[in-house]
């Protein structure tokens, strides 16, 4: 993945929906698309196939922010990618983008002006995608049955995606999350259809890792909202300048040494550069251990020796 598919670099700007205007007619999906999963590819492949059956161009509205941090941004981080990465994901198919702002204003529009004003006003929507269980408008109040009784041919004009399934499991974002907060990487992956990362700027820690031998890369996600694993260490790969580095991961607040701080702490294996303010993504393979506390600085070196081993023999055989 390049450095514009982990979304560096790219502006991830929403725009309200009053700026939106478009003049040819299209087909469009509607939904929140985070983490872009297995599911969220079923519905862009739907639209590209809705796209080229009936001539029309194929645009997808996502939102930004997420209607739940819009409405309660007090809620603990859960989202499995940030806007740029959402976007960068999303960019990989061929089909227009919009990233609608979240807003007051949008929060406030009735479901019947979203459809009328915005859907097939200003965006130009002849057909439309969404999830049997996505809603929109104000009060949440609009569904796929009130679109159905805004189109011409209500079978044709408005495709209802029922959930995508794999291995007799939902594939859906509160899934994956679960997986994630379970320590399961291997199943979250499955579904996302591709390696769950954290990414951001390498940032100048405390210098313990350093300090016991393994020097680690600290990174800045730069965003509040991204869904954390179970605390722990993890074995996976970072992305430095294009090129893949076995690596392992330290995801927690440092208990051994009193830490209530929560950091993503990268140690590169076989690999020894500054990195300080250069950009890295870490992809998570595998879960190794939980975070624990340990009762001397010596016996904390010694399992992060283990861990390291493990992790190199594990990722051998990936």
């Amino acid at each position: 993945m390049s450095q514009e598919s982990t979304g560096q670099g790219l502006a991830a700007k929403a725009v309200a929906w009053k700026d939106v205007r478009r003049q040819d007619p299209c087909v469009v999906a509607l939904g929140n698309f985070d983490g872009v999963h297995l599911g969220h590819r079923r519905i862009l492949e739907s639209l590209l196939a809705e796209s080229a059956a009936s001539g029309l161009a194929p645009v997808l509205i996502t939102f930004e922010p997420h209607p739940r941090y819009f409405f309660k941004p007090q809620e603990k981080p859960s989202l499995l990618s940030t806007p740029r990465e959402k976007l960068a994901l999303l960019r990989e198919w061929p089909v227009e983008v919009i990233p609608l702002a979240f807003d007051k204003d949008l929060a406030g529009l009735e479901a019947e002006a979203f459809i009328e004003s915005f859907l097939k006003d200003r965006l130009q929507g002849q057909r439309f995608l969404l999830g049997h269980d996505h809603r929109f408008g104000k009060g949440a109040r609009g569904d796929a049955a009130l679109l159905q009784r805004h189109v011409r041919d209500p079978q044709k004009d408005v495709l209802i995606l029922e959930p995508f399934q794999l291995r007799g499991e939902v594939v859906s974002s509160s899934a994956i999350r679960a997986h994630l907060e379970a320590a399961r990487i291997e199943q979250a992956n499955i579904l996302l259809g591709r390696p769950f990362s954290y990414a951001g700027t390498v940032v100048r820690g405390d210098g313990r890792g350093r300090g016991l031998g393994f020097p680690t890369a600290n990174i800045d996600l730069g965003y509040p909202f991204k869904a954390m694993v179970s605390l722990g260490v993890y074995g996976g790969k970072a992305l430095v300048d294009g090129r893949e580095v076995s690596a392992i991961a330290n995801i927690g607040k440092h208990p051994t040494f009193g830490g209530d701080a929560l950091k993503i702490e990268i140690h590169l294996l076989d690999f020894d550069r500054d990195l300080y303010d250069q950009w890295l993504e870490f992809r998570l393979l595998f879960h190794v251990r939980p975070e624990r506390k340990f009762a001397s600085v010596d016996e904390l070196r010694h399992q992060v020796e283990k861990d390291i081993v493990e992790t190199r023999v594990r990722l051998q055989d990936l």
